[in-house]
Parts: C-alpha cells; structure tokens; sequence
C-alpha cells in the first residue's frame, strides 16, 4: 500500500467486528496496545466490536506476562465480545521502505506495536463492557447481530 486510502465511515446501524486472540485483544480493551496488525487493509473507520477469539495464543500470553508482568483480567476472557474501539487508521510501509500513516497524530506507542511486515490498524478509545457477551468470532471484518447494537452503543 503506497497511497493515502479513502476511508468510509460505517453505518450507523451496524457494527463491525474483528475477532482477536488474547492477549491481544485485551490489551487493545485495557488501553495498551494501539494497533492491530493484520496482512490486510479496510477502508472501514469508525466503531469496532472486538472480539476475543476462542482460543489464546499460548505463546503470546507467556510473553505478554513477562514483559508486562501481569496481564489485565480482560486478557482471560476468551470466546466474548468485550467492548468496542474506534479504528482511526491505518500504519503501512511505502514502496521505499518508509512508514506511512493516513492518522493525523501517529505516536510512538503506535509504531511500537505496529509490524512493519503488515498493515496496523490505528485502534483507540476503547470502551470495554461490564460484562462480557459470549460470542463465536469469525475471520475478516464482519458485522455484530443487529441484537448485540444496543448493548454495544
């Protein structure tokens, strides 16, 4: 990707939602982590569901806990919807080998958890449920039931 994308703002009366795996996901719903690497671009900006994938990444999870020492409870939480983000953004590397960003304000904390090896999807304001809702997940971008909006809004 070596161009500036259009972004669409979604629809109001729906919500998409990308399926993470924890501790991923958690950490994006505790204000941590600020990007989400994914090989693949969207041209969708606005309210994000993010779910938690049934299954954690086992490894990432030993890691996350050594370098973070202990990892949000939200972190535990698998197979749920645990709140919304907004995506902002996209982080990307130009053909000649540099960062670049369609975000007005791209911080350090951005590009420190960005893959340069992909796309990082600009993730901030989370706000996390008071209770999760027990979701199946599913790959790609995808919308929430028209029953979870209310809860999510």
């Amino acid at each position: 990707m070596t161009r500036k994308p259009k972004r669409t703002a979604g629809d109001p009366q729906t919500i998409k939602a990308l399926s993470i795996k924890q501790p991923w996901a958690g950490l994006i719903m505790a204000g941590i982590k600020t990007v989400e690497n994914r090989s693949w671009s969207t041209m969708y900006s606005g309210t994000l569901a993010i779910v938690s994938s049934a299954k954690p990444d086992k490894q990432a999870m030993t890691d996350m806990r050594r370098k973070l020492g202990r990892l949000p409870d939200i972190c535990n939480v698998n197979g749920a919807i645990l709140g919304t983000v907004e995506l902002t953004g996209m982080l990307w590397t130009a053909d000649d080998g540099v960062a670049e960003s369609d975000h007005p304000r791209v911080t350090q904390k951005m590009l420190d958890w960005w893959n340069d090896d992909g796309v990082g999807w600009i993730v901030e304001r989370p706000k996390r449920l008071p209770s999760p809702i027990p979701y199946k997940g599913r790959l790609g971008l995808y919308n929430i039931p028209a029953e979870f909006i209310k809860t999510l809004s």
